[in-house]
Order: C-alpha cells, then structure tokens, then sequence
C-alpha cells in the first residue's frame, strides 16, 4: 500500500510525510529502505527528535510512538493506545494539535480501530481527512471503523492517494479559526509522552466496565491475538521484499508463503470473532425482549 503511495507521490510538494506501522517490537523495520526503492524523497527512521523539513517521509521505528510538535518529531516510548506502539492515534493527535488546519490524515489496510479517535480530532481542528476505501484494502478494519464513527473527507484507493495529496497540497486553504485545543486532546498527547506504562484505551476499559459477561476478558485477549498475528504478517512481508533486495529469491519465497499462511489464519479467526460478537447481540436482544 505504502508503495503505491509513495511511488507515484510528487517530490515538489510542500509535504512533509509521518507514517506509522503496526509491527512486532522486537523486529527491526526496515521500511526505511524498502520505500527508498519507489521514491526519491529522503527517508529518515525518526529514533530521537529531528527537525521537521518538507518533502521528506519520517518512519516511526518498532516499538516507539511518534509525536509530532512544532517543527520537530520525536519518538517516544509511551504507554500502549489501542492496544499498539506505535499508535496512529497518537501520531494523529498530536499533529492535530500541533498544526490543526495544516493537516492531512490517512488511515490504510488494518485490523480493529487505531487511529479512528486521532482522524476524528484531525477534522475538529480543521484538517483534512482520508480512509482508504475498505474494499481495496487488505485488513478493511481500521478504513470501515473510521468511516462508521467519522464524518470523512475523502474516501480513496490506495492507488489514487497520491494524485489525490498533489491536488490537496497545491490548493490555496483558507484560514479557518480553530480555537483552543480541547484539554482531552491535550491531556491524550502529554500521556502518549509519560512513562506510566498502561494501556491507554478508553474505549475498551468503558466497554469492560459496563459488560459483566465473563467471556469478555478472552474476547480482548483473541482480538489481541489478531492484532499479533497481522504484526507478523506485516513482519513476515517486510522480511521477504529484504531478502528479494539481496537477492536470495529461494528465502523470500518462503517467507512470502509463510507471510500468506499468516495472513489466511488472521482473517479466519477474525470472522470467528465476528460471528461470536454477532451472535452475542442477538442473544442480548432476544433477553430485552
């Protein structure tokens, strides 16, 4: 996805790119280079703090959330959000208060819902909002979770993204007065910083504390077991197009397979949770009635 992006976005653009990656923590990313084959924008793995210049793309590294202030980036190892470090939402949030109007935001292929709270504040502040179209995405989890609980700007392929940010960048904006940021977006994007090390995930913790069924804590524990699993996957992929670049055809082809085999199993236990949490509701309803 990222490839289709990246190869066809245009250089000249007044752009500086953020992009955030759910994978193991213990694998070393090696997006950096992989995107340097596609683009000829510089790419920089962001392990401290660096200056934020335009037409460059900074990679979040494993295990680390990137936060955006003004004028720099910064990697920091926060608390878990949504179940994830690196957490789109913080990468999200902390653009959106950072640089409100001046954003664009884009949430690609994935599992579960990082990143829908994070567009949400981009477009109360007055950014610009993009969900790849569910149909074209591998995982359509996080693009469908967007689109139900956000109104969206743009919904796009992912072949159609970059044309699309060439058009955004070169429009004259508008000035638009945003205000003062909420003190919940605030507060989000200082503990995304702290070093409490809990999970940061509201949304879930209120869900738990007002359903009483006991199957609830191994529900949680299999979506997490989805989310690993699609990390491996990604994991897997990464280490397949690497050894393609070395050329050692006969170990990318095995890690390729076992990239697809990954890839089968997530989405079949996905649909098993699907199905128990459908079954569950109707359960509930047919007690209410």
């Amino acid at each position: 996805m990222l490839k289709q992006i990246f190869s066809n976005v245009d250089p000249s653009l007044p752009a500086a790119y953020f992009v955030v990656q759910h994978i193991y923590p213990e694998h070393k990313s090696i997006l950096d280079k992989l995107l340097s084959r596609y683009t000829r924008l510089p790419i920089h793995t962001v392990e401290s703090e660096m200056q934020i210049e335009p037409g460059r793309v900074y990679i979040s590294p494993a295990d680390r959330h990137l936060v955006i202030e003004e004028e720099k980036v910064r990697s920091v190892y926060g608390p878990r959000h949504n179940s994830s470090r690196p957490s789109v939402d913080v990468l999200f949030n902390s653009a959106a208060l950072a640089y409100s109007t001046r954003v664009i935001s884009i949430i690609l292929t994935g599992l579960l819902n990082d990143g829908t709270n994070g567009i949400r504040e981009v477009s109360e502040r007055g950014g610009i909002t993009i969900v790849q179209d569910p149909e074209d995405a591998a995982y359509d989890e996080m693009p469908r979770n967007a689109l139900q609980k956000c109104k969206v700007d743009y919904v796009a392929k992912c072949g159609d993204i970059a044309s699309l940010l060439r058009v955004l960048c070169r429009q004259k904006a508008e000035p638009q007065p945003v205000g003062e940021p909420p003190k919940e977006l605030v507060h989000r994007v200082a503990l995304a910083q702290s070093t409490e090390m809990e999970e940061v995930d509201k949304e879930r913790h209120i869900a738990e504390k007002e359903d009483s069924d006991s199957k609830l804590p191994i529900i949680n524990t299999l979506w997490s077991v989805v989310r690993l699993m699609q990390e491996r996957s990604n994991m897997l992929e990464n280490m397949a197009a690497g050894e393609y670049i070395r050329q050692r055809n006969q170990l990318a082809k095995r890690y390729q397979e076992k990239a697809l085999e990954t890839r089968s199993d997530t989405l079949n236990l996905r649909k098993l949770l699907y199905e128990y949490t459908i079954i569950k509701k109707t359960e509930e309803t047919d007690k209410l009635n």
